[in-house]
């Protein structure tokens, strides 16, 4: 009577022990198959989340996949930006121009890197071109306009937010920031209303708050700015400038 061959034999074992090496194999072989549209997304989902550090690492992984990827260098440009690392900011999107000298994006936030940096004449060279390349981009003409308010030029601001406004007028920031062009016109009551546009869209903006106040202050109506005031103060107790505001008020 034969034996029956049991599963422990040498031959069965050596088979296994290949299928298992194969496995191991493609195991380390997925670790990398990621593309860098994949990254990318990857970055972006980082960066809605505030998570500036890992968006970096995305984008950068992105780059290593695809090194002339334009929406991968805009994004890692933007995140250098937004972690305050404006030189590297400006180098990447120099880098990202050589492959696409037409890129708006590109100029807008290095304009931006520069204004942070204060060198005001290359940030409203870089703004300007952003906008000529784009004149439908409302980040470009609020860039245009962040820079002359800079530069203390309310006219070009006050237009150029204008514009921005006119293609999307949804943006709190864009609507305080003309109210600031408007205010250093002296048009006080244009300041106003822009102000509460913004607080139409952004009810704790600390920064188009402060700025109805001081705009209703210079209109004289002394009883709304003071009421205002107050609420703003409520959230703020710790605020010297709202503490002094109050003490002014109070004279």
């Amino acid at each position: 009577m034969k034996k029956k061959k049991t599963p422990n034999s040498k031959a069965q074992w050596k088979k296994l022990g290949i299928l298992f090496g194969a496995s191991i194999l493609l195991s380390a072989c997925n670790v990398e198959v990621r593309t860098s549209t994949e990254y990318l997304i990857e970055g972006n989902n980082f960066f809605k989340k505030r998570d500036y550090k890992n968006a970096e690492i995305s984008y950068r992984k992105a780059l290593e996949k695809s090194p002339n990827n334009p929406t991968a260098q805009n994004n890692l440009g933007v995140i250098l930006n937004e972690l305050g690392r404006y030189d590297e900011s400006i180098d990447v999107l120099s880098t990202a121009l050589k492959t696409d000298p037409k890129n708006p994006i590109a100029h807008y936030v290095i304009a931006k890197a520069y204004l942070m940096k204060k060198d005001l004449p290359k940030a409203m060279d870089e703004a300007k071109l952003a906008v000529e390349l784009d004149k439908t981009d409302p980040i470009a003409w609020k860039t245009l306009g962040e820079v002359a308010l800079a530069q203390s030029d309310n006219d070009t601001a006050a237009s150029a937010l204008q514009e921005a406004l006119a293609i999307d007028d949804s943006n709190d920031a864009t609507h305080h920031l003309l109210a600031l062009a408007l205010g250093g016109q002296g048009d006080f009551a244009g300041q106003v209303e822009e102000e509460r546009k913004a607080l139409s869209i952004s009810a704790g903006s600390y920064e188009a708050r402060l700025g109805l106040i001081k705009a209703l202050m210079k209109l004289g109506k002394n009883d709304d700015a003071l009421k205002e005031l107050n609420e703003l103060q409520e959230h703020h107790p710790e605020n010297e400038e709202l503490k002094e505001l109050l003490q002014n008020k109070s004279k």
